[in-house]
């Protein structure tokens, strides 16, 4: 952010065929499919985290190669992108950001944060509101922010009460 920069952080869902798969194979693949600046990380045995500096939304390519490689050794594979700033400016917001975009993709597809139905603009913050009570409460905060009527937000601490207090605004 600093730097006025692009990022971009992918995650491929391998899903439960990848335990039979040798890893230093399914290695092999990844480093024929990225740049030698891309960051490539196992996070769990089904799980791969990809950082891809200096790119936008040109960082969909190499993920999309790397599912079509993909497809016939691991036909369950899914992928989620979420870029920085867009869609979020936190290393943890990105992570769940591309985390919640491969839950919604198709098997052998990649989804980007911004497609998914569970992604809202809040001013200068992002909503991801997956479980349908949250949906619930984004559809009533976005037609609350159209009037002029008073809102009081209640709420444990950490529920984020402050982001809906920013989409009102």
């Amino acid at each position: 952010l600093r730097r006025q920069r692009h990022v971009a952080l992918g995650v491929v869902e391998l899903g439960p065929t990848s335990e039979v798969l040798e890893r230093s194979s399914l290695e092999a693949t990844l480093v024929n499919a990225f740049r030698y600046e891309d960051l490539i990380s196992w996070d769990n045995d089904n799980e791969i985290l990809f950082v891809l500096p200096d790119t936008d939304d040109k960082a969909s390519i190499p993920l999309e190669r790397l599912l079509a490689e993909l497809h016939h050794t691991i036909p369950t594979a899914r992928c989620g992108l979420a870029l920085c700033p867009d869609d979020a400016r936190s290393v943890e917001g990105l992570i769940s950001g591309a985390r919640t975009a491969a839950a919604a993709a198709d098997q052998g597809r990649l989804r980007r944060l911004s497609e998914v139905r569970a992604f809202r603009r809040a001013g200068p913050a992002n909503i991801i509101a997956i479980d349908p009570t949250m949906q619930r409460l984004a559809d009533l905060v976005e037609r609350l922010a159209q009037s002029d009527m008073p809102v009081l937000l209640a709420g444990e601490t950490g529920v984020g009460k402050e982001v809906f207090a920013l989409a009102l605004h």
